[in-house]
């Protein structure tokens, strides 16, 4: 883990459930090879209340340049305060650095898919089964009492 020389340029946006009961927040930010690129971050709530996170590189042609982006979404259901609690895992999510947390990401993708389902002689079945259980560990998880349902955040619905 390493510590941000320069405060980390974080946009976070809360909004309450058609009922009113439940409060979604979401945090957002960049995160660069130099910590010191932050500081060209802008971030920008416009006349409407919407929230956008931006940044600026002048890059010579043929040049190669890398970021990444992080970001939490958290619900009132999970966490009493999601606001504050979208906005530390964003941040612990930073210091923890782009080259670890996909490092996390393909060690928690290579233990998902050890469980498996194979149809042998049939190929275009064994896509659409690889597709469904991709659907069903992408939007469950292990310990987790509430997660999005499969095709959540792709399905047309």
């Amino acid at each position: 883990i390493h510590t941000p020389a320069v405060p980390l340029a974080m946009v976070t946006a809360t909004a309450h459930s058609p009922s009113g009961k439940l409060l979604l927040a979401a945090s957002h930010a960049f995160l660069f090879d130099s910590v010191a690129e932050n500081a060209s971050v802008q971030n920008i709530v416009t006349a409407e209340g919407a929230h956008a996170i931006t940044f600026t590189k002048h890059l010579d042609a043929g040049a190669t340049y890398h970021f990444a982006t992080v970001g939490s979404t958290i619900t009132s259901v999970q966490n009493a305060n999601p606001r504050n609690e979208a906005e530390r895992l964003t941040l612990l999510a930073a210091l923890v650095g782009r080259d670890e947390l996909v490092a996390q990401h393909d060690r928690a993708w290579d233990d998902l898919w050890r469980s498996d389902i194979r149809i042998d002689g049939d190929d275009e079945t064994q896509r659409d089964v690889h597709a469904m259980l991709y659907h069903l560990y992408a939007f469950t998880r292990e310990s987790g009492a509430v997660a999005l349902s499969p095709m959540g955040l792709s399905g047309t619905g």
